[in-house]
């Protein structure tokens, strides 16, 4: 992977530390500069599990991506600039309090001096800092977030006015990129998918957040939300303007 250009597509500096300070820095540049978007799949693209694809989009086509692709490439990134990571299954807690899908969204447990964290680039409004899978709490402009312990598991909760609300669950288990086939497919193609039912585009912002469903515009910014609709020729303008995305 050419790491500069990686970097560079970011807007990050390479460091000769592996603390978790530059994790966390890496992390958040990613989260400020590479939006979450279902664009393939709404316009009925597939999407194939393959990391030279998904650099050829992110990086060099300054798109975005779905979970698959984001926390795919990160995870690459992060093993080559020397990390101790890995890849992990999760499942997303659904409306009802059960699970989309079991094993529907991977994601990165970073080891430093030890001790494991969850890092998270590849689902949307989440943390934006390294979750100790320890219990302690970590708090920053969407939320407070913990990761409970559950024997080999963990569920990723974010306190909801007073509570603790599970997002999803994760294993603590390796699994490679390859083995998410059928939850790649699930995404792509299951009319149960959230994503065969709109199109999603989303990106952090130092105060908030920017997000496009469908032709609805929402801009979060200190706590306090703005809303407009717009008409879907005006799609390529809202993308590059916002996102930085030209299709």
């Amino acid at each position: 992977m050419n790491i500069k250009a990686y970097l560079e597509r970011i807007g990050a500096v390479e460091s000769e530390k592996r603390d978790i300070e530059y994790l966390a820095y890496l992390q958040e540049r990613h989260l400020l500069t590479i939006p979450f978007e279902n664009l393939d799949i709404s316009q009925k693209k597939p999407i194939v599990l393959a990391p030279e694809l998904f650099f050829q989009k992110i990086i060099e086509g300054k798109r975005g991506g779905i979970c698959f692709e984001l926390n795919g490439l990160f995870n690459i990134l992060l093993n080559e600039l020397g990390f101790e990571t890995k890849l992990v299954s999760a499942s997303v807690r659904n409306e009802k309090g059960g699970w989309i899908r079991e094993d529907g969204h991977p994601t990165n447990i970073v080891t430093i001096n030890k001790k494991d964290y969850l890092v998270e680039v590849g689902y949307g409004n989440a943390a934006r800092k390294p979750i100790p899978l320890s219990g302690e709490e970590s708090e920053d402009i969407s939320g407070v977030y913990r990761a409970e312990t559950l024997g080999e598991k963990y569920d990723l909760q974010r306190k909801q006015e007073g509570e603790w609300v599970t997002i999803y669950r994760f294993s603590s288990e390796h699994k490679p990129l390859e083995k998410f086939k059928d939850g790649s497919d699930f995404i792509q193609y299951s009319p149960l998918s959230h994503f065969t039912q709109m199109r999603a585009v989303t990106i952090a912002t130092e105060q908030g957040r920017i997000t496009a469903i469908n032709n609805t515009v929402t801009i979060t910014k200190n706590n306090t939300k703005e809303n407009f609709t717009f008409n879907e020729d005006e799609l390529p303008c809202i993308l590059q303007t916002y996102f930085g995305i030209i299709l």
